[in-house]
């Protein structure tokens, strides 16, 4: 089951209504529950980033300041495949490459606040 805000769940007298609510809690949501029901309210932010979120901003970023892969890879003095799998989001940079990310490709520290989960 997908869990989304504002999502009600149907709950029955023999329901483990606190088990779900723990459930839920584990995804990252609040949850609230009423006489029939409990619904799913916000999600909290992580510090994890969305990897999608993530790929697009970077590959976005790239392109707008006019860098090849393999320019971007010679600056953080890694591979171009590196570059070419954190732009699909197969993988994420680590904390440091991430940082030099931000420099060369001038990303604002709010668009990278944008990706968190």
């Amino acid at each position: 089951m997908e869990l989304r805000t504002g999502m009600k769940i149907k709950i029955f007298p023999e329901t483990d209504a606190e088990a779900y609510v723990r459930m839920i809690k584990e995804h990252g949501y609040t949850a609230t529950i009423y006489r029939d029901h409990i619904t799913i309210g916000m999600r909290r932010k992580t510090n994890e980033l969305d990897k999608e979120k993530l790929a697009r901003l970077i590959r976005t970023k790239r392109r707008a300041a006019g860098k090849t892969r393999e320019e971007v890879a010679a600056e953080l003095h890694t591979v171009t495949k590196n570059i070419f799998e954190w732009e699909v989001g197969t993988k994420q940079p680590k904390k440091e490459n991430l940082e030099k990310l931000i420099k060369i490709l001038y990303i604002e520290e709010e668009e990278v606040e944008k990706c968190r989960i």
